[in-house]
């Protein structure tokens, strides 16, 4: 829980953001720019060879110096002291253009488009981060509930082990718990798949999944009965016992 609330809300951020983003980048595409006069004063290029032009705007809210990257043409054409206007999308205020002289230069690598596409991007990470840290998040709650007796109490059956399975020799020893971390600890972990035996005719052969430890797993043979006791959306197995077949 601790981990999948704060991912689930960074998911859920991005989500907004990006949505937000969408809905003002469509808004500026349909409307012209804002013009902001500027008068450029220098041209120079950065450490990776990028070249730029500093243009001072005459706009209050606005910064007072600029340097937006341009190619080599554009760094030709515009000369300093060169009076320019710097072209901003209205409510996103990216700038995306420079006018001289009557000619635009569309910056390169900005665009009313470019932004969209970020905004696509940052929905559809949030959209595949958010749902798996916040379902794992809410069972965990559940089941913390259900432990503490406010939401009903433990899972607890009688079942048939039909399946075991250890980790495979010289590939870890550790099987990742449910939820978004491994358990740390020193035992390895192996998988159980148990039939309840007190369920309903028509769900005794649907086998359940649990992570137990590898020192349990050894105890354990295909066709024993067990009683166990789990959290009921996690699966974490509270305690596992091995009980004679007719009690």
């Amino acid at each position: 829980m601790l981990i999948g609330w704060p991912v689930a809300f960074v998911a859920l951020l991005m989500l907004c953001i990006g949505m937000f983003t969408l809905v003002l980048g469509i808004l500026d595409m349909s409307v012209p720019p804002r013009r902001v006069p500027g008068t450029v004063i220098s041209h120079g290029s950065n450490l990776i060879g990028q070249l730029y032009v500093d243009i001072r705007l005459h706009a209050p809210d606005f910064p007072s110096i600029v340097a937006p990257t341009v190619t080599q043409a554009q760094s030709r054409a515009i000369r300093n002291g060169d009076t320019v206007f710097a072209d901003y999308s209205p409510r996103l205020q990216a700038l995306y253009a420079l006018e001289d002289g009557g000619r635009v230069y569309l910056l390169p690598g900005a665009s009313v488009a470019n932004n969209m596409f970020g905004a696509v991007a940052f929905l559809l990470f949030g959209l595949v981060l958010f749902p798996y840290p916040a379902v794992v998040a809410s069972w965990g709650w559940r089941d913390l509930l259900a432990e503490s007796g406010r939401l009903g109490e433990r899972s607890r059956a009688r079942a048939s082990v039909v399946g075991l399975r250890a980790p495979a020799q010289g590939l870890g020893t550790n099987m990742r718990r449910p939820g978004l971390t491994s358990r740390f600890a020193r035992s390895a972990w192996c998988g159980v798949a148990l039939v309840p035996l007190d369920a309903a005719p028509d769900e005794r052969q649907r086998p359940v999944t649990f992570s137990i430890s590898r020192d349990t797993c050894e105890r354990l043979h295909e066709g024993d009965v067990v009683e166990i006791v789990y959290a009921p959306h996690l699966h974490y197995v509270y305690r596992l016992e091995r009980v004679a077949a007719d009690e």
